[in-house]
């Protein structure tokens, strides 16, 4: 960390945030200079009026830092020379120097950072002080670069040595000459034929010779629409299909030498034609208005028909904007459209010739800047070009993941703007980026003295009702049963690149990929579960080699709830067993009884009719002598009365010398069944044996024997007990 002392207190700084810290008492005799104690025993710098300093930076040059706060360079022969790209530091008091070089300039109320950028940008020199338009590979190795202002094309071999210029004549010179047409684009078909697209002047074909050079044919014209044209590209049949920025979409046929506009193209609201891409004959247009999709597979081009496709901001899937930069498709057969002000986009759907197709955005969310002037794929990454920066992006194989290194300012020193054209590649893996100033040659696996190590620590820790501050933290931290959420802060101490520094965290006890946070340096997690987790947070600060990535864990312990115990589970275990056991000796002791109950119903029953209830009579059952002795009696007087269809049960319980609740309750206890259910079945028995034995009866005349004043009543009750009605039964038995 860097650590601020002032009048205000201690401060520490992460390269990102300032935080005040408490982490120490200051000691009295520090009080008085406004100084607070170190916090891991180093020495402070002070700084009290220092005035002229030299520093020298890592690539070895001299700065002599004034006290005027003017700064200089000095020369290898003592000369000094004024730093004029920022303006004199306002009440100068001294300069420090971190363990990544850079100086910190420290001033009454502010506090500066220089930055000695990390790596060496070299502008080809040919090309310098000049826009730099256009830029091509061909098949040979050699780089075309085409100058805008000075209309020159500037040749150079597959390891960027420069050859020569290309003339008018279609010659490659030594001299410094002007092809005389200011080219916008270019391609190379199948047969080495080379076309070159200008602004005003048209469309150039150029045929190479045995000798090297080429014969240059201006083609014809029909009218002053067909002079700009700013993007070209080729079909199986060998046409040439050109963006002709105002003049809508132009093709021109094998063998011809002339432009023809396609008629159907619709240059009202899909004008201004800035790029064009071919894949397997379907031809993407990028214009102001939206996207364009052709198959051009057909001879004749009056077939050919066109999709047009617009912003729509309903739809979250349509293009994200309608002024479209670029078109690109990438090995993979993926097409990416370039927006001026939209990010960029990524077409998801399975066929490009559908009538609506589908968008993956990516612009200031997922850490592109929202201008996307060209993407091209170099050296296993996508590259993108915008305004002032290059986005180098890397996408795992499924898409969700990408990561992303931005070269801007902070990477190349000054600010550069850049042209609206993707880089090119050469033989040694280094990129050609085309900028207003001109054309610059990038190595971006060069290898410099040992990139900054971006060391990361955690800067703050909140769980629960606890907080900890940079300083105090520990590694492993009990967490209260109720506390499960926890927020942690962190930092890369990286103070040359800081806003390069990507983070990732992931828990480790899990399966779970590490997710991406992008530039976020806190997490909060929620609702974790008992035990202890290793959270690891990484990150990678090395813009040349993001893969480099540093790492740091703490470990939470959360401690479980009494609920979430291995005693609670015991215990429920025991609990549910019990209640299982329970309910299962219950339900047995139900069924026996309901079966014993039954049995003694059906014993006693079988006594209606008979004289005489003989205590030896046998039923069948064991039951207590009490129990037989009170069933036996109150089936006797049930037997006796039982035509008595005024018969009541307290008329059975005044025989029985008890109250009728005293005589339910035994009824139920011996019988499982109330004594009215008792007489009713009693009633049903005595019919039963009649239906039987005495044909001569008639079924009212035994209902009346049985206790039932009316016969349908009888029957009723008679079919809800046997399921059948007296005559049937009568005729069964």
């Amino acid at each position: 960390m860097i650590w601020i002392t002032s009048w205000g207190g201690l401060f520490y700084f992460d390269g990102k945030d300032f935080s005040s810290s408490t982490v120490s008492s200051p000691e009295p005799e520090e009080v008085s200079a406004g100084i607070y104690s170190p916090p891991y025993g180093e020495r402070w710098q002070y700084a009290d009026d220092v005035k002229d300093v030299v520093v020298t930076d890592r690539f070895g040059v001299k700065w002599h830092i004034k006290s005027s706060g003017k700064i200089f360079t000095i020369s290898p022969d003592g000369r000094e020379v004024e730093y004029t790209e920022r303006p004199e530091f306002k009440g100068y008091r001294g300069c420090f120097i971190d363990r990544q070089s850079n100086v910190w300039i420290l001033c009454y109320n502010e506090l500066h950072k220089l930055v000695f950028s990390s790596y060496r940008t070299n502008y080809l020199t040919e090309t310098i002080g000049e826009s730099v338009r256009c830029m091509y590979s061909l098949k040979n190795g050699q780089h075309w670069l085409c100058q805008r202002d000075s209309k020159t094309i500037l040749v150079y071999d597959r390891d960027c040595n420069f050859i020569g210029y290309l003339g008018k004549d279609g010659k490659i010179t030594g001299d410094k000459t002007s092809f005389g047409a200011a080219i916008y684009s270019m391609t190379e078909t199948k047969d080495g034929t080379i076309w070159l697209g200008s602004r005003r002047d048209g469309l150039f074909r150029l045929v190479p010779d045995k000798e090297g050079c080429f014969t240059v044919d201006h083609l014809s014209q029909h009218d002053s629409s067909s002079r700009n044209i700013y993007s070209i590209a080729t079909d199986s049949r060998g046409r040439v299909w050109l963006a002709m920025f105002d003049g809508g979409l132009g093709c021109v046929e094998k063998d011809s030498a002339s432009i023809m506009h396609i008629t159907g193209y619709d240059n009202k609201r899909f004008s201004r034609v800035r790029s064009v891409a071919i894949l397997n004959d379907t031809l993407a247009i990028a214009s102001s208005g939206g996207l364009v999709i052709a198959d051009v597979s057909y001879k004749d081009t009056d077939e050919i028909t066109l999709q047009y496709h617009k912003a729509d901001g309903s739809d979250k899937t349509s293009l994200s904007g309608n002024l479209l930069d670029y078109v690109y498709f990438d090995s993979r057969h993926r097409l990416w459209v370039c927006t001026e002000n939209a990010g960029l986009n990524l077409c998801v759907s399975s066929s490009l010739l559908d009538s609506k197709l589908s968008f993956r955005h990516f612009g200031k969310g997922s850490g592109l800047p929202s201008t996307s002037y060209g993407i091209t794929e170099l050296n296993g990454s996508l590259v993108m070009t915008s305004i002032h920066s290059l986005s180098r992006i890397y996408f795992n194989d499924t898409l969700k993941g990408m990561d992303i290194m931005r070269l801007d300012k902070d990477y190349f020193g000054i600010e550069l703007k850049f042209i609206e054209i993707p880089p090119v590649s050469t033989n040694q893996r280094k990129w050609i980026v085309a900028t207003q100033t001109g054309a610059l040659l990038l190595d971006l696996e060069e290898p410099t003295d040992k990139p900054s190590d971006s060391k990361i620590v955690i800067t703050s820790l909140t769980a629960g009702s606890k907080s900890f501050e940079y300083g105090n933290i520990p590694y492993i931290i009990d967490i209260s049963p109720n506390e499960r959420s926890v927020k942690i802060g962190f930092a890369a101490l990286d103070y040359r690149n800081p806003q390069d520094i990507r983070y990732w965290y992931r828990i480790v006890d899990t399966d779970q990929p590490a997710i991406a946070l992008g530039h976020e340096n806190s997490i909060s997690l929620t609702d974790l579960l008992p035990g202890i987790h290793d959270i690891e947070i990484t990150c990678a600060g090395n813009p040349v080699n993001e893969r480099d990535r540093n790492s740091v864990r703490i470990s939470l312990n959360i401690q479980p709830k009494f609920t979430e115990t291995l005693w609670f589970k015991f215990i429920l275990i025991i609990l549910t067993t019990t209640v299982l056991a329970a309910i299962i000796l219950t339900w047995s002791y139900a069924s026996r009884m309901k079966k014993k109950h039954a049995e003694v119903t059906k014993a006693y029953l079988s006594l209606i009719g008979k004289k005489n209830l003989a205590q030896d009579m046998a039923v069948n059952v064991d039951i207590g002598r009490r129990e037989d002795e009170f069933v036996r009696k109150l089936t006797a007087y049930i037997s006796d009365k039982i035509s008595d269809s005024d018969l009541k049960v307290e008329n059975m319980a005044e025989h029985m010398a008890m109250s009728t609740s005293t005589l339910t309750r035994l009824t139920k206890s011996t019988m499982g069944i109330t004594p009215g259910e008792f007489l009713s079945k009693a009633r049903i028995r005595k019919a039963k044996m009649h239906l039987k034995t005495d044909p001569g009866l008639q079924i009212a005349e035994i209902a009346q024997l049985c206790g039932y004043s009316d016969p349908k009543y009888f029957s009723r009750c008679f079919k809800a007990e046997t399921g059948m009605s007296p005559s049937q039964y009568r005729n069964n038995h």
